[in-house]
């Protein structure tokens, strides 16, 4: 017996696969891994599909960014690459004598991969070693020395010519601000679905924005049935989110 289709999301693929069967047809997921998994479920539920692409953002972006960044002399970082270089940038910082009385840390279990992981969201928020060393974060040794360790970091990406993940998604929002259509053209897709629920913070959020304002549509989804969306789970969910919010995050 065919299975049925009680899943929105399932459904609107399946439109989609009927009304443009042949079409070239990007799906954005958060992983590769969900957005095949999708997919088996729309063949499973349906005669199959033909057309549909899976990606992620990263990837996405890359492609929207690569012609600048090729034009500029850029090179993407891996993640091998990005490791060394925050490694790179935070011995920076520990041997410029402002280590703000952090160095004793510098070798124990999981300050290295703390400061590492602070610094990549922080580039992914778009926030700048001025924005932080102005915030209102309360102690003060460590908003100065995650300033200094960002700055080394987005100062060795500048002198090694190497574009990280924020460096991607910036140069592909340009590429969106300044070609508009035709930056969407280039992808190569005759339509695009953007799975719900992509994290909508930071550059990344921002993207997705010129994504669907360039035509990608956002994929319905099931409601869920007895229960509130949850608040802000760190600060109160009837105030406003700022750039800096993601420091307060589990």
């Amino acid at each position: 017996m065919k299975p049925t289709l009680p899943l929105c999301l399932v459904e609107a693929l399946a439109r989609m696969a009927r009304e443009r069967p042949v079409d070239r047809k990007i799906l954005v997921a958060p992983t590769y891994g969900v957005g095949r998994e999708l997919l088996r479920q729309l063949a499973r539920r349906t005669r199959g599909w033909v057309g549909f692409e899976v990606t992620t953002l990263r990837p996405l972006a890359l492609g929207l960014a690569r012609p600048a960044m090729t034009a500029d002399g850029l090179q993407p970082l891996d993640a091998f690459d990005r490791q060394a270089l925050l490694d790179e940038a935070l011995d920076g910082a520990l041997s410029s004598g402002a280590d703000s009385g952090f160095g004793e840390l510098s070798e124990g279990v999981g300050f290295r991969e703390a400061v590492h992981s602070s610094v990549v969201a922080m580039r992914l928020a778009a926030i700048t070693p001025r924005q932080l060393r102005s915030s209102d974060l309360r102690d003060l040794r460590k908003r100065a020395f995650l300033a200094r360790v960002l700055e080394w970091y987005e100062g060795l990406l500048r002198d090694r010519r190497r574009a990280d993940e924020a460096t991607i998604l910036s140069v592909a929002l340009r590429a969106f601000d300044e070609t508009g259509p035709q930056a969407r053209a280039n992808l190569g897709a005759d339509m695009m679905f953007l799975m719900p629920g992509l994290g909508r913070r930071g550059l990344g959020g921002r993207l997705l924005d010129a994504l669907e304002g360039f035509g990608a549509r956002v994929l319905a989804t099931d409601p869920v049935v007895g229960r509130e969306a949850p608040g802000a789970v760190l600060w109160r969910a009837d105030e406003p989110v700022g750039a800096l919010s993601f420091l307060h995050a589990p």
